[in-house]
């Protein structure tokens, strides 16, 4: 598995062909852990907790979406939320996600499946469907936390195979229902399936 991302471009390398292969494995304009031929299988995410997935961001992108992919068993009953949440320090590699700088608003999981989603990043600071559509342009070039959460753990989305405990850069706690807190918890690394999400550019 890929599940890293360093930050550089094969671009940036001078590896032009290496740089076509890899988008062809990457969710067009997204940001993410990995490229999603990462994410072969499909499962339940656990319900009210929070993954915290790190990526590396370009200072002054515009973020105007988050994304995940709906498998299947999703209701209007059944929720999703995601966020962005930034580091202490930007460029530290051992970083934790700490304060939330951009959410979306919350979505059921209704309808077609077997699809990408993507979610409008709103000026909503708590639960609910308002908020006025404002992308987030990036502060500063470095790594950010996207973070997922649903309120049960019926609906299925795109995931890895099971990653070992403190190996990959997730993290993880509990909230109640799809709350995305302000400033980060307790966060874990177990051994779990990541399940996919992406920032994706204006």
């Amino acid at each position: 598995m890929a599940i890293f991302d360093l930050g550089v471009s094969a671009e940036s390398l001078g590896l032009g062909d290496l740089s076509r292969e890899l988008a062809g494995s990457q969710y067009p304009g997204g940001h993410m852990l990995g490229s999603i031929l990462d994410y072969p299988n499909e499962a339940a995410g656990a319900s009210q907790e929070i993954q915290y997935t790190r990526v590396y961001l370009h200072g002054g992108d515009s973020i105007s979406k988050l994304a995940y992919y709906y498998s299947g068993n999703g209701s209007v009953a059944r929720l999703v939320r995601l966020g962005l949440y930034a580091q202490a320090n930007p460029q530290a590699t051992d970083g934790i996600p700490v304060s939330r700088i951009a959410q979306t608003n919350i979505a059921d999981t209704d309808g077609t499946v077997q699809q990408f989603r993507e979610l409008l990043l709103t000026n909503a600071a708590t639960g609910g469907t308002g908020g006025t559509p404002t992308p987030l342009l990036v502060p500063v070039s470095g790594y950010y936390w996207l973070a997922f959460v649903t309120d049960n753990g019926v609906a299925k989305y795109a995931v890895t195979p099971l990653v070992r405990a403190n190996f990959a850069p997730v993290r993880r706690e509990t909230t109640t229902g799809v709350t995305l807190p302000a400033a980060a918890g307790a966060l874990a690394n177990p051994a779990s399936a990541i399940v996919f999400s992406a920032a994706v550019q204006a």
